[in-house]
């Protein structure tokens, strides 16, 4: 009995320590998305539910195209007739992307949807110099069009009277984004809220909205940027990085974690950040130093908590995709945990039986 008793008082301190081991942050593995024309600059800004990532990348030819990376490739999504360039800036869970073709320097600017392969252009029913910013897994799309948000939904629209353009948009329908008097707003159920801003700033726009109407995105002046939470009806400053004086947040998931960049303007440096409860970590912390990578933004989170964003490797800057790692602790915790388990519901049973 003595031994029984020191085994099970040696296995508590040891599954509590593997407990606060679990508890600590996730780390990542990273994997490289590539370009669609060797090194050249590419960008991201969406992310699916199961990984796929679209964005820009530039071309042989100097100009941008779209792409969906998909099944570990990068895939060319072309541009619409009479335009030069393209963008996706969101993806849903059926591979389906909407965002912008366009020419440089002066337009058109034409909203697009890809899906099944074909690249449609939706200006003649949303409206001119459009844009598709963001797609729900139901196909509607949020954007802008002559300056005003806008939801397609199965080729009819409704414009979002009192605002500039729709960013994001869940499986409800509620929209964020930007209104006509740069304030942050919510749409929905045919309303349009103005989130306001916070002290000291004049500013601010909506960046992200999840299934719970929860908003990330940012709080400005003429002289500072600030990332926020908008929950509860509360909109909330979750402010930057050990220094670096500004942040933006970019993209919220299901679970309320946040991802964005943190900014310090003397320097120019930037750092992906990803925020969770109330805290703010630098995402350069959560993968391997021996990587090369410098993270300097992450633009996308899904609900599995991967991330998309860019960063540099060597000379080139990058997309990337962050995927999460299991972490040894929390198998070994699991395992003991099984183990310290069978051994007290076997002492029990014993002290039962000799009763």
């Amino acid at each position: 009995m003595k031994a029984q008793l020191s085994l099970l008082l040696v296995s508590f301190p040891l599954l509590s320590a593997l407990a606060g081991a679990a508890n600590a942050a996730t780390m990542y593995s990273l994997t490289n998305l590539g370009s669609l024309y060797e090194s050249a600059p590419s960008r991201p800004y969406g992310i699916s539910a199961s990984g796929e990532v679209t964005g820009y990348s530039t071309t042989q030819s100097g100009y941008t195209d779209a792409f969906l990376y998909s099944g570990g490739v990068i895939h060319d999504l072309g541009v619409l007739a009479g335009t030069t360039s393209s963008q996706g800036n969101s993806v849903n869970s059926s591979g389906q992307v909407t965002g912008t073709s366009f020419s440089m320097p002066s337009g058109p600017y034409d909203a697009f949807l890809y899906s099944g392969g074909v690249m449609t252009n939706l200006t003649s029913v949303v409206g001119t110099n459009s844009e598709g910013f963001g797609i729900n897994n139901n196909g509607q799309i949020t954007g802008s069009a002559a300056e005003t948000g806008f939801i397609y939904s199965g080729g009819r629209v409704t414009v979002l009277n009192g605002t500039e353009a729709g960013y994001s948009i869940n499986a409800s329908g509620q929209v964020a984004g930007v209104a006509a008097d740069n304030h942050a707003f919510l749409y929905s159920a045919g309303v349009v809220t103005d989130l306001g801003t916070l002290p000291g700033y004049n500013m601010s726009g909506g960046n992200s909205i999840n299934a719970s109407a929860q908003i990330v995105g940012y709080v400005q002046s003429s002289t500072s940027l600030e990332a926020f939470l908008y929950s509860g009806g509360v909109m909330t400053g979750i402010g930057s990085l050990p220094g670096f004086p500004e942040s933006v947040a970019n993209s919220i998931n299901d679970s309320g974690y946040v991802v964005g960049y943190a900014l310090n303007p003397p320097t120019g440096q930037y750092d992906a950040f990803f925020y969770k409860n109330g805290v703010m970590t630098d995402l350069n912390s959560l993968i391997s130093p021996s990587s090369g990578w410098h993270l300097e933004e992450a633009t996308g989170i899904n609900d599995s908590g991967q991330i998309t964003g860019i960063g540099m490797f060597g000379e080139s800057q990058l997309p990337f995709l962050l995927s999460p790692t299991p972490e040894p602790s929390a198998w070994l915790l699991a395992t003991l945990g099984a183990g310290g388990l069978w051994f007290a519901r076997r002492r029990t049973r014993g002290t039962i039986t000799r009763r």
